[in-house]
C-alpha cells in the first residue's frame, strides 16, 4: 500500500509553486494519488489525503458553546442537507483546529466540539469542507473491493459519527431478507453508503478476495496545519498530507510539548506507530525511544531493527497503539 512516486513529485512541485505564489493563487493545488490495497486476506491502511474544495471560506463574527456565526451568510442556501462537512480554522494562532459540522441555520453553525476558546472573532478564517462518503470512494461491488455477505465480503473498518470505536462495513450483493444491494454495517441495518469519512481518520481495509487493487483519489492538497486527536487504544489515522511526511517531521512526537505528543519510552512503554513503509503488505512497528544503556541516543526506532528511523516516510495512513491516553497533536505539511 503506497502513494506513487510520480504523484508525490507532482504534488510536491504544485505545493511549492503555490507557496511561492500565494499572492496570485487563491485555491490549493489539485492532484491525485494512488493507494494500493493488498488482496488475499490482507489488511491495508488507507488514508484520504486529498480534500474536496471548500464550500465556504470566511471570517467568524461570533463564537459560542459549540456554535460559530458568520454574519451575513445564509448557510441554508450555501450547504447541502444531504452532505457531511467539517469546519477547519485556516488562520490565526489556532489554525488547524477542526470539528464536524452537525447542523446549520441561517448564519449559525453547530459543531461537534466547542471551538470558541480557539477562535478570535472578526479575525480568524474558517473553511467548510465536504467529507467524502463510503460509496463515493469505494463505489459498488467489484469496482474496488468485492461484495457478498458479512462473512464473505471484503470489510472496511472505519470510525462512524453514529457510534464509538470502529465499525465494520461491507458491500452486500443482496439476499433473501435484504434483497437490495448496497453498503451495510455488520450488526446494523439500513444503507450505509452515505457514511462520511473524516479527513483525519484512516481506514483498515480487510481484502479477503484475491488480487491487489489500486484506489485512485483526487482532490485538493491540504496546505494548512491540522490538530488531530489520537485516541486511546488502537486506531487508524490519515497522514493528511500527500507528500514529504516522515516519522521525524510528522508531529506525532514533540519532546518540547509533551502534553500534545505521543509518549516516548521503551518498546514496552512507548506509544507505537504501525505502518507499511515499503508497500509489501506487512506493517512495521515504530516508537520514540527515550534512550537506554545500549542505545543512549533518543529518537525514532523500529521494533526488531537498529538505527535511526526518523526518515521513514508515512504512507497514506498509519495506525497508533496509544497506551498512554488521548492527546491532541499538531500536524503540519512538510511542503
Amino acid at each position: 500500500m503506497k502513494t506513487s512516486i510520480k504523484t508525490i513529485s507532482l504534488l510536491a512541485s504544485a505545493a511549492l509553486f503555490t507557496l511561492s505564489s500565494l499572492s496570485a493563487v487563491e485555491t490549493d493545488p489539485v492532484g491525485y494519488t494512488t493507494v494500493t490495497i493488498k488482496g488475499g486476506n490482507s489488511i491495508s491502511l488507507v488514508g484520504i489525503e486529498l480534500l474536496k474544495a471548500p464550500e465556504f471560506t470566511g471570517a467568524v463574527t461570533g463564537a459560542g458553546a459549540s456554535t460559530l456565526t458568520v454574519e451575513g451568510s445564509d448557510f441554508d442556501a450555501l450547504l447541502d442537507a444531504e452532505t457531511s462537512y467539517f469546519i477547519d480554522v485556516v488562520s490565526g494562532d489556532n489554525a488547524g483546529v477542526n470539528a464536524r459540522l452537525l447542523s446549520w441555520s441561517g448564519d449559525t453553525l453547530t459543531l461537534s466540539d466547542n471551538l470558541s476558546p480557539a477562535i478570535v472573532v472578526n479575525s480568524d478564517i474558517v473553511e467548510i469542507i465536504p467529507l467524502p462518503t463510503l460509496s463515493e470512494l469505494f463505489g459498488v461491488s467489484g469496482e474496488v473491493i468485492e461484495g457478498g455477505t458479512a462473512l464473505s465480503a471484503d470489510l472496511i473498518l472505519m470510525s462512524s459519527p453514529e457510534s464509538e470505536g470502529l465499525v465494520r462495513v461491507f458491500y452486500s450483493n443482496g439476499n433473501f431478507l435484504d434483497p437490495t444491494p448496497g453498503w451495510r454495517q455488520v450488526g446494523d441495518s439500513g444503507d450505509k453508503g452515505n457514511l462520511p469519512i473524516y479527513f483525519s481518520d484512516g481506514l483498515f481495509v480487510f481484502k479477503k478476495s484475491a488480487g491487489d487493487v489500486d484506489l485512485v483519489l483526487s482532490g485538493e492538497v491540504k496546505m494548512t496545519s491540522s490538530s488531530v486527536v489520537l485516541e486511546d487504544g488502537y486506531l487508524p489515522y490519515s497522514t493528511i498530507f500527500p507528500s514529504g511526511t516522515t516519522l521525524g517531521n510528522s508531529g506525532l512526537f514533540d519532546s518540547e510539548n509533551p502534553e500534545n505528543s505521543l509518549a516516548g519510552g521503551t518498546v514496552f512503554t512507548a506509544d507505537l506507530i504501525l505502518l507499511d513503509s515499503d508497500g509489501d503488505g506487512q506493517t512495521e512497528r515504530y516508537f520514540y525511544s527515550s534512550g537506554n544503556f545500549l542505545d543512549p541516543t533518543p529518537g525514532w526506532r523500529q521494533v526488531g531493527a537498529s538505527g535511526d528511523k526518523s526518515g521513514v516516510p508515512l504512507p497514506s495512513a498509519f495506525a497508533v497503539f496509544n497506551r498512554n491516553g488521548a492527546v491532541s497533536v499538531a500536524r503540519s505539511p512538510a511542503y
